[in-house]
């Protein structure tokens, strides 16, 4: 199941003044081997712990071991110093987290409304839509496994460092309020 999320404004619009062809073919390239990956992951994820056969199990993790954990390491290795410099200059720092939000407010109305559906589904449709409850659920627990842990291991170890009580306590009224 492919997420709607609202498309933010990019600093790679038509018209930005730093848009240059050059930095366009490496946003295409990374974009075009996200899909791959993600089309992959998607696959082989669907597809595992169905009864398949060994060899298949034993294919999905050498795309793990060969294809995505590589994709990362290269993109900690290669990319991320460059974002971080454009990041403090242009970006900002919080908006990889809104992302997650968008996909957890995402995950939550589509979740309410599988839920909705079961109420009236008759025998038949039932296991369907339970199989996509189960995924949504999973997916929306692993989105939200990660978010908490960059706020905790990233955000939160900030604040206690560099923030004083009293502006802690300000905050933490303020989320409690919301």
């Amino acid at each position: 199941m492919m997420h709607a999320i609202k498309r933010r404004k990019s600093i790679r619009e038509p018209g930005n003044k730093h848009r240059d062809a050059g930095a366009s073919s490496l946003s295409e390239a990374i974009r075009r081997h996200h899909r791959n990956l993600g089309g992959t992951l998607r696959s082989h994820a669907r597809g595992v712990g169905g009864g398949e056969p060994q060899t298949e199990r034993e294919s999905f993790a050498a795309f793990l071991k060969f294809d995505l954990l590589p994709h990362a390491r290269g993109e900690e290795r290669h990319l991320y110093s460059t974002i971080d410099k454009l990041v403090r200059e242009h970006g900002n720092p919080t908006a990889t987290m809104a992302v997650d939000h968008e996909f957890i407010n995402d995950y939550v109305t589509k979740i309410e409304v599988v839920i909705q559906r079961l109420k009236s589904a008759v025998e038949s449709e039932r296991p369907r839509l339970l199989r996509e409850l189960r995924e949504l659920s999973l997916r929306l627990d692993a989105v939200f496994e990660l978010h908490l842990a960059k706020e905790e291991q990233v955000y939160l170890p900030l604040i206690e460092k560099y923030l004083g009580r009293t502006d802690q306590d300000r905050i933490l009224e303020a989320i409690h309020k919301s």
